[in-house]
Parts: structure tokens; sequence; C-alpha cells
């Protein structure tokens, strides 16, 4: 929204540090949320090259 006003770089960044703390931290990731992304983001990947192998295999036959 401040960009919408024309605000620079430096503005936007006092905004947000200010906000930080009047607010405080509102999300904390945990190291098994996080261990867990990487192994979600591994099965999409396996998951993927799966259906581009099916993906070719219909599309060509094979």
């Amino acid at each position: 929204m401040a960009g919408s006003f024309g605000a620079g770089g430096e503005y936007i960044t006092e905004l947000r540090e200010g906000l930080k703390k009047e607010v405080g931290v509102t999300h904390v990731e945990s190291e098994e949320h996080r261990q867990n992304q990487s192994l979600n983001a591994a099965r999409d990947e396996e998951g993927l090259n799966w259906l581009k192998e099916q993906t070719m295999s219909m599309k060509f036959g094979n």
C-alpha cells in the first residue's frame, strides 16, 4: 500500500521494522516443520517426475 503513495525503500524498511517491534514475533517455524517441508518438496519432485513419465508414455505410446 505504501508503494502506491510513492514511498521509498527506506521508508518501507523503517515501517516494517517498526511493525515488528510493535507486534512482535508472530510465527516461528520449528525444526520439525522445516524438515517436513524438505521431505514434502522431495516427494513433490518424485511425483512430478512420475507424472512426466506417465504423460510421455501416453503421448508417445511407450
